[in-house]
């Protein structure tokens, strides 16, 4: 995707994951997505919280948000355009489209903090044995 998709969201999930869940779900209610009575659920235990996370991986975290709100707005822009096409051709009408974007779910391999090479796993490693500098092989006890 080219970058300034990405980059208009430079800043926009500084806060952190657990800040930006709460403001989702408060303009859910303002806008009427949701009842006013509904409650957020409670953070998975399973999901660390922002604030239990590293400091310096903060910025890498936030960045990956960023790079993944680019990408689906690029996504949305492109389908728009697909979309935008069967209507000039007179063939909207007659045509079923499904449009499915995920994550594979809870993907395993990628550990909480996110993979930037999914084949560590396959290659008898973790994502955490690997220096984020790319100096190589972190010390760990098998």
């Amino acid at each position: 995707m080219p970058k300034e998709w990405s980059a208009k969201y430079k800043g926009q999930f500084d806060q952190g994951w657990d800040a930006l869940r709460a403001e989702t779900f408060a303009r859910q209610k303002q806008l009427g997505v949701i009842p006013l009575e509904a409650e957020l659920t409670p953070r998975p235990p399973q999901i660390p919280g922002w604030e239990d996370m590293p400091v310096e991986a903060r910025p890498i975290l936030a960045r990956q948000m960023e790079v993944y709100a680019g990408f689906l707005e690029h996504a949305d822009y492109h389908v728009g355009r697909l979309i935008d096409a069967l209507e000039d051709l007179e063939i909207l009408d007659d045509t079923l489209i499904f449009y499915i974007i995920g994550d594979n779910g809870a993907s395993a391999e990628g550990t909480p903090e996110g993979s930037f090479n999914e084949m560590i796993t396959l290659n008898s490693g973790h994502a955490r044995d690997y220096r984020p500098d790319g100096a190589g092989v972190r010390a760990r006890a098998h």
